[in-house]
């Protein structure tokens, strides 16, 4: 979903890099939900 360019080494992406851009894709969007409940979202529906 993230791809880690901006640490400039393609290496992985911190949970604060993630969270950041998830935090501006949600306000472009003008939606409201957390990192985490996207992680939960996902855990509820592949039981």
């Amino acid at each position: 979903m993230f791809r880690a360019s901006i640490n400039g080494c393609g290496g992985p992406l911190s949970y604060s890099a993630a969270n950041h851009r998830w935090s501006r894709y949600c306000a472009a969007a003008g939606v409201d939900i957390d990192i985490n409940q996207l992680r939960h979202s996902y855990a509820d529906g592949a039981r």
